[in-house]
């Protein structure tokens, strides 16, 4: 199995644990063929997720700032002493008729993951199509 597509499966395996009931997502970041963070999104509010929901024009003080996967699995990596440089996450979106869907972060994430210097997104566009984003390339606002 590839390395993307094994990405892939573990991120998919990942969105089990979400407790998010419209769409659940999992993350996985990976350093070479090793998962080092996993994370999913839930109904749990976080203060880290609130300081990027910022970037979407949220009112962080009024509004739920429930944990992303991404998020979740940055506050994972960073219990690590591994470089996220040498990173790459993945990142897959379940929808309820249990396809993958368009998991491409929101730009509180994208500004999380530019900020942590994670090497390549990885994420979801259709069952057999993906996207990447590469370290260094422009967030779209």
């Amino acid at each position: 199995m590839s390395y993307i597509s094994n990405g892939f499966r573990l991120a998919k395996a990942a969105t089990q644990f979400s407790t998010f009931h419209s769409h659940k997502l999992g993350a996985v970041i990976m350093r070479r063929r090793s998962v080092i963070a996993v994370g999913w999104n839930g109904e749990k509010e976080n203060p880290l997720q609130k300081k990027y929901n910022r970037y979407r024009g949220f009112d962080v003080d009024t509004s739920a700032n429930k944990i992303h996967a991404e998020c979740m699995a940055v506050i994972n990596l960073i219990k690590t002493d591994i470089d996220p440089k040498d990173c790459d996450i993945f990142i897959y979106r379940e929808h309820k008729n249990g396809n993958p869907s368009p998991a491409k972060p929101c730009i509180a994430c994208m500004k999380l993951l530019q900020e942590t210097k994670i090497n390549n997104i990885y994420f979801t566009i259709s069952e057999n199509e993906y996207g990447c984003i590469k370290r260094g390339s422009l967030i779209e606002e």
